[in-house]
């Protein structure tokens, strides 16, 4: 599957060098109703809910990417107003699609038939709604969010040195140069407002260079959307489409 994440034009060069991209934490999203698809109306289920987010921003990671790299909104909300770059990825590691909902669904009864019986008397039904819960949870968003075509990989921050590393500030990264089964770079978009070459991005890349298609984008004569730019001077011939 070909996935594509968006980078700001300061951190992207820097990412290509050091051949990883920034894990984000739930707690960092920028959605206020990330993981919060679910309603609860009672305020001690509510706290119960907020409890576990935090335990899961602790403990896990995501990779977000998305379907399409041609959406200009995505340019102007995740690459530094068209100045960043697109990173394109071969991404063979499960990865988890997002929906997309009008509605938030009450979760209450859940909460509540869990309160009523003790650990070791919850039964199959109630174990699978839990799941379908949870499953809902890390993967429903408002529908608004619908452009972005996200896809998704969860990261168990626990096993953080068989993907990648983590700085001096606690900031976790994947590195894909060292996991190519799961994760392969195979392109980099250059935005249509970047000062960024295809000369800079080759000697960021050093060796990944000749297996990494780079080019630029410009509009689309017809469509809201933008396109590769077969014009560009600096384009790199050695990597057709």
């Amino acid at each position: 599957m070909k996935l594509y994440h968006f980078i700001d034009a300061c951190w992207g060069l820097s990412d290509l060098e050091e051949q990883h991209i920034k894990v984000s934490r739930v707690n960092e999203l920028n959605d206020p109703f990330e993981f919060k698809c679910v309603s609860l109306l009672n305020c001690e289920y509510r706290e119960k809910l907020d409890t576990t987010i935090n335990d899961l921003s602790d403990n896990f990671g995501l990779l977000c990417f998305s379907k399409d790299w041609r959406n200009p909104v995505q340019w102007a909300h995740y690459a530094d107003k068209h100045r960043g770059l697109c990173l394109g990825f071969k991404v063979g590691k499960d990865t988890v699609k997002i929906k997309y909902s009008d509605n938030r669904k009450n979760a209450d009864h859940i909460f509540a038939e869990k309160n009523e019986l003790a650990g070791n008397q919850i039964s199959t039904e109630l174990q699978e709604k839990r799941k379908q819960m949870i499953r809902s949870i890390v993967s429903t968003k408002f529908s608004h969010w619908r452009y972005e075509k996200e896809h998704r990989i969860y990261l168990d921050l626990n096993t953080q040195t068989e993907w990648g590393t983590r700085d001096a500030e606690g900031k976790y990264f994947y590195d894909f140069s060292k996991n190519l089964e799961n994760i392969k770079l195979t392109e980099v978009i250059i935005g249509i407002n970047s000062n960024i070459s295809t000369n800079e991005v080759e000697e960021a890349l050093g060796k990944l260079a000749n297996d990494v298609k780079i080019f630029k984008v410009r509009r689309h004569d017809e469509k809201f959307e933008m396109e590769r730019d077969e014009t560009d001077a600096n384009l790199n011939q050695a990597n057709p489409p």
